[in-house]
């Protein structure tokens, strides 16, 4: 194979179960056009990187070319990632997980799509499964959809997904934009798609499923440590960071943005309130100091923020009395 249609990128960390299911799904594309699987050691401490290895031995063929590529110690999701798309051959990029699959005919419905589409990406439709089967297969459905100027701010989490998982991009878009990930925290796809958001011009979403989700009792979305809440700080600072790099402030679409970043610092306060202790609930106010990106009288004014957020973000504007309040409710 010369080049590659599609650079498919694995990050392989302790997923010695699942695996195989990953890579199998890839070779067994109805795609037929080349495509490269690159598999990144994270270096865990089982053998997944091994079982992906011997898989490649079996299934390499004319249109199926695998790249074996190692960090040489953990570093995390983000820096495998990276150092697949660093390597990648292919003029159009996918991310998997390791302990997720593709549907069959991923490759062909997404390819069809990018051309009839000159789009930066595509992304297909999900089907949710449970790793101990206690639940039913659950599908999310999109629509057929054009997405395009204030509709891609409009859409996020709703018409499209903040994850890089189960999308075609063009490399270039990725590439010409240093659309890499973030490294050093967990929830590094919020940050891609935040980052992401100023350069693209289309998205294209299909009512095909093309990505099957695996649901782990094991996944930290069903768990919460000091670390995450960590990550969720360094996540917001990042952005503001971002933000204030690239002037958003002064963004055509400035008020949606606005309305995106302060959705983050909610989710965050929300999601550790629920999950976790109140003294995780106190480091996240402490850490969250100095996040304030906009003033208080553009939040007061945008029209894109509720009534119900505008009470939470300008808690953290008085972030030792908002803390206390949080705080003092908390079980």
């Amino acid at each position: 194979m010369s080049n590659p249609v599609i650079s498919v990128i694995i990050p392989a960390y302790n997923v010695a179960p699942y695996i195989s299911d990953a890579i199998e799904s890839v070779v067994n594309q109805t795609f037929n056009g080349g495509i490269e699987i690159i598999i990144v050691d994270d270096c865990g401490s089982d053998n997944s990187f091994e079982i992906a290895k011997t898989i490649g031995e079996k299934s390499e063929s004319k249109n199926r070319k695998f790249l074996f590529l190692s960090n040489n110690i953990n570093k995390g999701q983000a820096a495998a990632r990276n150092l697949g798309l660093r390597n990648a051959s292919g003029e159009y990029i996918f991310f998997l997980d390791s302990d997720d699959m593709l549907e069959p005919r991923c490759f062909e419905e997404l390819i069809s799509a990018f051309d009839i589409h000159g789009v930066d990406f595509v992304e297909g439709s999900t089907t949710h499964f449970y790793d101990d089967k206690t639940k039913k297969d659950e599908q999310k459905l999109h629509d057929n959809i054009l997405l395009t100027g204030t509709d891609i701010f409009d859409g996020l989490s709703k018409k499209w997904m903040p994850v890089l998982w189960n999308k075609l991009f063009r490399k270039s878009f990725l590439i010409n934009n240093h659309l890499y990930c973030q490294e050093g925290f967990f929830y590094e796809d919020l940050y891609w798609a935040f980052s992401a958001l100023p350069f693209t011009s289309n998205i294209l979403t299909i009512s095909s499923p093309t990505y099957r989700y695996r649901i782990r009792n094991t996944s930290i979305s069903h768990s919460l440590t000091d670390k995450h809440v960590q990550s969720f700080i360094s996540l917001i600072h990042e952005m503001k960071k971002f933000a204030e790099r690239e002037n958003l402030k002064r963004h055509k679409y400035h008020d949606r943005i606005a309305y995106i970043y302060e959705s983050v610092r909610c989710m965050a306060i929300d999601y550790v309130y629920s999950m976790g202790t109140k003294k995780m609930l106190k480091t996240l106010f402490s850490g969250l100091k100095g996040s304030n990106l906009y003033s208080i009288s553009s939040i007061i004014t945008n029209r894109q923020i509720g009534i119900k957020m505008k009470c939470k973000v300008l808690s953290l504007y008085t972030c030792g009395v908002g803390g206390w309040l949080y705080t003092y409710k908390h079980k």
